[in-house]
């Protein structure tokens, strides 16, 4: 049997999660999630309105945060 790590607290809010991975599949799927693609989808999750991050955020860390959430 394998393991769902789903709806942590890493987000802070799990009504979050949902828009969350909706934009990780859409935006991310079948790519390789290296430094570059963390930082862009801590862009993205800002864009949409899903997070709020000040100019000193450590994006690549966000990114894997919100990553993490669907990690299994």
């Amino acid at each position: 049997m394998k393991t769902w790590n789903l709806g942590n607290t890493t987000v802070r809010n799990p009504e979050r999660i949902k828009a969350g991975l909706a934009l990780l599949k859409e935006s991310f799927e079948g790519r390789v999630f290296d430094l570059a693609a963390q930082e862009e989808f801590f862009e993205v999750l800002l864009s949409a309105g899903i997070i709020q991050g000040g100019a000193d955020s450590d994006k690549a860390a966000s990114g894997r945060k919100w990553q993490s959430v669907c990690n299994s």
